[in-house]
């Protein structure tokens, strides 16, 4: 509870010290000198004044003729009225020093405004232009997720601007003034830090969805769902859904939003009862959830119907309501010894600060900047690594949970055995005639029972301790795997997101293809523990078919040639003269040799030498691979086929290797009627042989079972 006030109480700091240090920085509007170092972003808030037009209704003779003291100077960098029915005029005055002409951008930071005007002083009269998301998105002077008017300044000149703004979302001003030059040069910058958040956010949900298929967890798919409608909310509320996706349907644009906010905030209580266990823990919490839950879908579904100022407050009030429930929810299950519960709440924390500073800035209590557009992608970043960490903790309580159970369970098993042996001592004690003989022979009989089931007791016994190490073996290697390519893909995106500035183009390309790197190693890692998976479980699916082994092998070989020739590597391939068709599944064969001949160039120094050899053999066919390489010892040869074995040969090019492939290949052949050995010594290379059925003894087999 103490971390939770602190928490609280540093969110209510930031908070203030984001509105008082914004709020009051210009005394008052003044003329702006168009300088490179002012066309750098720099906020027009403080420069400007503002009128507003409570019934919409002003034109712009009836604003140029306004009385001064109708305008008002405006005191924050950014100006925010929250949601309002009226229409706002503002205007600005600028001037060019210079003796040649001058162009800048004027960028309304706020991506949701429905209707922005800009009134432009030429010759004594005004040209206007106009834009906002009830315009299509083709329409605009600059294609960006903002609206951008490019403007000009004559030489040594000095203008007045008036712009009107109307919108049925929160009423926010962000006017920033840019050179083309530092323009361009931001966008950069922006690009990289979207394309991390965004990459980072997919690659979690996929992340997710493979745990789900792999572990059948539904947690996992509920967090999934929820990671989906936080990428759309997000992307729509920065603008970059009608950028890229919606650029000319406005009815969808602008109710969409409150649908994407419903979505997301349907299935984060949905995951969040689902993983507290509210309705087993905390009835009374299952119960609001309950009433939460369809109010939140109804919402959703209504914002397509319903006006977008009236369908974005209910859906914000929900998700205001939503998030102190769960956040409390997790605080009662923390201190009740349910420890994925202060996980959960850290999380929950780190969101819902990002969702207040946000929803404070959208209500205009807060001002608009780059921190405060960004509060609620910091969180939900946050949030997703959090949560990650609570999803693990719970399952290693159910792990724990499920070893108890087993061992309350021996421990009952015992009980009862010593008190059976206890009745059993007490009739031998009780028989003194030609009864206790007879007795004393079922006792022994019942003690040899019992002692048999003793045995069996134990080596089931035996078999869960395997089991749970097994598992333990499996959790670490898997975090070790996962976390070293997550830690690099931090570490990168770090830099890039620090040194942005600095970084040269091929730096920024060589990060990006390290991290793309980075990422398909965790991508081939958890395809590999679901092939293993589905091995196991008997999920996949054969389907044998004659094919000429011989075939499959040349392309494999023709497959790997070029990377066994960058490692200095021959690769020779002899064609036999008999028959080498088989009956097996196709894909499969593939993989296995796909694997083996991966693994011959891993393993080989450079400048050596592999031998590829297919062969008839009575009634099947050998697949043989040869290598000059490292070799393998007793001890490798013993554990060579076993999940996650560590060997004493290691790849000699730096090639990372999951410890998976060799146990599914041995799977895999056995399913087919065939089998995959090694012929080795340490110091002399190895020799791999797969074994499959050949066409001829496949057909005589089901022609047996058939007569």
């Amino acid at each position: 509870m103490t971390l939770f006030l602190r928490s609280v109480h540093l969110v209510v700091f930031v908070a203030c010290m984001v509105f008082f240090t914004q709020s009051f920085v210009f005394a008052s509007p003044m003329p702006q000198t168009l300088t490179q170092e002012f066309l750098s972003g720099t906020p027009l808030g403080a420069t400007v004044e503002i009128l507003e037009d409570s019934y919409a209704q002003m034109t712009l003779q009836a604003v140029l003729t306004a009385p001064d003291g109708a305008w008002k100077h405006s005191e924050k960098i950014t100006p925010a009225f929250g949601f309002t029915a009226s229409a706002y005029w503002v205007r600005f005055t600028v001037v060019n020093r210079q003796p040649y002409p001058l162009d800048w951008l004027l960028e309304v930071g706020y991506p949701m405004i429905d209707s922005v005007t800009v009134f432009i002083p030429e010759s004594g009269v005004y040209v206007s232009k106009k834009t906002g998301d009830h315009f299509p998105f083709s329409q605009r002077e600059i294609e960006y997720r903002n609206c951008i008017f490019s403007l000009q300044e004559k030489p040594a000149s000095e203008r007045t601007y008036y712009l009107r703004f109307r919108t049925t979302s929160s009423m926010n001003l962000p006017l920033n003034a840019w050179s083309p030059t530092a323009f361009t040069q931001f966008l950069s910058r922006e690009q990289i830090v979207i394309g991390l958040y965004y990459g980072a956010m997919a690659v979690m949900l996929l992340y997710n969805l493979f745990l789900f298929m792999g572990l059948r967890d539904v947690n996992y798919l509920y967090y999934a769902l929820f990671i989906a409608g936080q990428i759309m909310y997000q992307a729509t509320l920065n603008g970059l859904s009608f950028q890229y996706l919606w650029r000319d349907a406005l009815w969808w644009g602008n109710v969409c939003l409150p649908l994407f906010m419903g979505f997301a905030t349907f299935w984060a209580v949905f995951f969040a009862r689902s993983f507290l266990g509210s309705k087993t823990n905390a009835p009374l919490f299952d119960k609001i959830y309950q009433v939460l839950l369809p109010l939140t879908a109804l919402s959703a579904v209504l914002a397509l119907f319903l006006p977008y100022s009236f369908s974005i407050r209910i859906i914000t009030f929900l998700a205001m309501v939503a998030s102190p429930l769960l956040v409390t929810n997790a605080v009662l299950e923390w201190r009740s010894g349910y420890l994925p519960a202060k996980y959960f709440f850290i999380s929950w924390l780190a969101f819902i600060a990002g969702v207040v500073l946000y929803t404070l800035k959208t209500f205009g209590v807060l001002p608009s900047n780059g921190f405060t557009n960004l509060t609620i992608q910091i969180g939900s970043l946050a949030q997703v690594v959090l949560l990650s960490l609570a999803l693990v903790g719970k399952y290693n309580v159910m792990r724990r949970e499920n070893y108890k159970s087993q061992q309350d369970l021996i421990k009952a098993q015992m009980k009862s055995y010593e008190a059976d042996r206890a009745r059993q001592d007490a009739e031998i004690y009780r028989l003194r005639n030609v009864e206790l003989a007879h007795a004393y022979r079922e006792v022994e009989a019942q003690k040899v029972a019992v002692e048999a089931q003793k045995s069996e007791m134990e080596m089931l016994n035996e078999s869960l301790r395997e089991l749970n190490n097994e598992k333990n073996e499996f959790l670490g290697i898997v975090a070790h795997d996962l976390k070293n390519p997550l830690s690099n893909i931090s570490m990168l995106a770090k830099v890039l997101h620090e040194e942005a500035n600095t970084l040269a183009p091929v730096e920024v390309k060589e990060f990006s293809g390290d991290i793309q790197t980075t990422s398909k190693r965790m991508f081939d890692l958890i395809t590999n523990l679901l092939d293993v998976n589905a091995i196991e479980n008997k999920a996949v699916r054969l389907t044998p078919i004659p094919f000429d082994l011989m075939e499959v092998a040349q392309y494999v070989a023709s497959d790997y040639r070029g990377r066994a020739e960058a490692k200095q590597i021959s690769m020779h391939v002899e064609i036999p003269p008999d028959n080498t068709m088989v009956f097996a599944d196709k894909s499969s064969t593939l993989q296995i040799l796909d694997n083996l001949v991966s693994n011959a160039i891993k393993y080989s120094p450079p400048e050596k030498r592999i031998f590829i050899r297919v062969s008839k053999h009575d009634n099947a066919v050998l697949f043989e691979i040869q290598d000059e390489g490292q070799g393998l010892t007793e001890s490798d040869k013993q554990k060579l086929f076993v999940k996650f074995a560590r060997l004493s040969a290691q790849p000699t090019g730096g090639e990372h290797s999951t410890g998976l492939g060799l146990s599914i290949a041995k799977k895999l052949a056995e399913a087919m009627n065939g089998d995959i050995w090694c012929e080795s010594e340490a110091g002399k290379g190895a020799k791999f042989v797969v074994k499959l059925p050949a066409v001829s003894a496949a057909f005589d087999e089901y022609e047996e079972k058939e007569g």
